[in-house]
């Protein structure tokens, strides 16, 4: 199974759970009266949307077209992160914005607090279910794609408490002569988590980024890939070795350059394949789409990539 297949699944997953509860956060915000689950409500809102238009445009970098595109269109991937994460950061912004002026306004004082503190329950549960599956996914499947899942579904879960924690604060206030400060809590609420909401799509949007720029990928990823080349070169003499790695979306870019001498155990074309195929072998373990290219050479001056 592909990467880009995985992400499909996953987001087809994703897709069907959060719509049924979104219908319900959004009758339950209506009805309640609470700005904070609607806000919450309106960004899942637009996330599936926006998912919608990822299933299509994953469905065209699944399909192969080697003539067109020769390398793939894992690019495609992390641009889309870019894009999500730009549209839920002008969401949150305007939902800030909003909040601000009901505030200005005097408040929210037709809040059912107990309806809310009910659902921040509910929602809180449901949620770490989910935070809880698509983690467990992204670690066997690392794609743009499912880390944006779990970052989304860690968001609603921590929604969900804020709710619970924000409105269990407004009810013992409501009991005491602070009570007209209720009225506040709600707004307050919704650009707290908003705030709070912000920071994960700015450090995604960093990360899409350097996969867009072809980044070395994680350390555990590096160190894995050096130990299997390490394995396989330990039967060679080689005068020297460089290795580049990069990382773009669902793909692993591995690239070897081999400097080999009169002391080398590889001065035949033939050997030199049987190493290829070796290293391909081992590399086919990685759970990634992949791009290997190993080239020797016996010059180490042609291993710089410069013009």
């Amino acid at each position: 199974m592909t990467s880009t297949t995985v992400a499909q699944r996953l987001l087809k997953v994703s897709l069907v759970v959060s719509t049924g509860f979104l219908v319900f956060q959004l009758i339950v915000g209506f009805l309640v009266s609470s700005q904070a689950i609607l806000a919450d409500g309106i960004s899942t809102l637009i996330g599936t949307i926006v998912s919608c238009f990822n299933l299509v445009f994953l469905g065209f970098i699944g399909r192969r077209n080697v003539e067109k595109y020769p390398f793939g269109k894992e690019t495609l991937e992390p641009f889309i992160g870019v894009v999500n994460q730009m549209l839920m950061l002008i969401i949150a912004v305007t939902i800030v914005i909003d909040n601000a002026q009901v505030i200005y306004a005097g408040g929210n004082d037709e809040v059912h607090i107990t309806a809310v503190i009910l659902f921040g329950i509910i929602s809180t549960v449901f949620n770490f279910f989910g935070y809880r599956y698509f983690k467990k996914q992204a670690k066997k499947h690392p794609t743009p794609t499912a880390e944006l899942l779990v970052v989304g579904w860690k968001f609603s879960m921590i929604v969900g408490v804020g709710l619970m924690l924000g409105f269990s604060l407004s009810w013992g206030l409501s009991m005491t002569a602070l009570n007209p400060f209720t009225a506040y809590i709600d707004p307050a609420l919704a650009i707290i988590l908003m705030l709070v909401f912000i920071v994960s799509p700015i450090l995604e949007m960093k990360n899409c980024f350097k996969e867009l720029m072809q980044a070395v990928p994680s350390e555990e990823i590096v160190n894995t890939i050096a130990v299997k080349v390490e394995n396989i070169n330990e039967a060679y003499d080689f005068a020297d070795k460089v290795m580049r790695l990069g990382k773009v979306g669902g793909k692993i870019i591995i690239e070897i350059d081999y400097v080999i001498d009169r002391e080398s155990k590889l001065n035949c074309v033939s050997e030199q394949d049987r190493l290829r195929n070796s290293l391909i072998q081992t590399f086919a373990e990685l759970d990634y789409e992949k791009w290997i290219n190993i080239s020797f050479t016996n010059d180490i001056r042609l291993t710089e990539h410069t013009a």
